[in-house]
């Protein structure tokens, strides 16, 4: 009889063991809580009030040295934390650099846009790069591109070097007339001269001129460096050609004037590739 008592008692424990768990284990934990809660908080109660005691012995100037000692260091924290950035930035792009193409007979040097004028915003930039780093008037410069979100990158020219220093050089946009250079439409085999842009609204065009005449030309046709010149290699992507063709004004019989949608975004340009051909 004992027996099963003692084996029905300890059913009936099994049974209510799991609800009676958490309310136990509540209770427990309220009570270990309040006896403990002195002992815990007493460090940081003592803390605070040292530092509210220590605050009241100073006077009011090493209070005041004290927030621009803080003050200073906010501010070097944030110089850091603004250069890391910076870094990152440059990494992202060097990686997006990794897949440049290799002209043969011509060297990269990499180099930030150090300054542009809101006047000449289309027509030049500065770079951060000179003469003592490699670069040559003249040097075809190139920067990655893309014509919409879905399209991948690819490089695109953006201009050639002009004044040159020691340490900085003006690059000319393909949208300025300081900027002329020998093209070609691969899709007929005519070579013309690309001189300088025209902007209506936020469109850019180019200008192409001295196209052969007796050619048919295709809307959307590509549009690259010649490499008839020794300053650019063959290739280089410029833009594609638009519908508009004029005669030109040099000779109606022979040449033929056209507009070209260029791919490089002038607008965003922070770093670029200057080509510069090898001796």
């Amino acid at each position: 009889m004992l027996k099963k008592k003692i084996t029905y008692a300890v059913i009936i424990l099994i049974i209510f063991l799991p609800f009676s768990y958490k309310p136990c284990r509540d209770f427990f934990y309220r009570i270990a809580a309040d006896f403990f809660h002195p002992f815990i908080a007493a460090p940081t109660s003592l803390s605070d009030t040292l530092d509210t005691k220590n605050l009241l012995t100073k006077t009011k100037q090493d209070l005041v040295a004290q927030a621009f000692k803080l003050r200073k260091i906010n501010l070097e924290l944030e110089a850091r934390c603004n250069y890391l950035e910076t870094l990152k930035e440059e990494n992202d792009h060097l990686k997006r650099l990794l897949d440049i193409p290799i002209y043969p007979g011509f060297q990269y040097h990499y180099a930030g846009v150090s300054f542009r004028d809101p006047a000449k915003w289309y027509e030049q930039f500065v770079i951060n790069k000179g003469s003592d780093d490699g670069v040559k008037e003249g040097s075809i410069v190139i920067a990655k591109t893309k014509i919409s979100a879905k399209d991948k990158e690819q490089f695109a020219v953006v201009g050639r070097v002009g004044l040159l220093s020691k340490h900085t050089a003006v690059v000319y946009t393909i949208f300025s007339t300081e900027c002329r250079l020998s093209v070609s439409i691969p899709s007929n085999g005519a070579n013309g001269i690309l001189n300088g842009g025209e902007r209506n609204s936020s469109k850019l065009w180019v200008n192409i001129e001295y196209l052969p005449k007796n050619l048919t030309y295709t809307q959307g046709s590509a549009i690259t460096t010649s490499g008839l010149t020794a300053v650019a290699p063959k290739g280089l992507s410029i833009g594609v050609l638009d519908t508009e063709q004029n005669g030109s004004s040099k000779s109606d019989k022979l040449y033929i004037n056209a507009k070209a949608d260029i791919l490089a975004d002038l607008n965003h340009i922070d770093y670029v590739l200057v080509l510069v051909e090898k001796n």
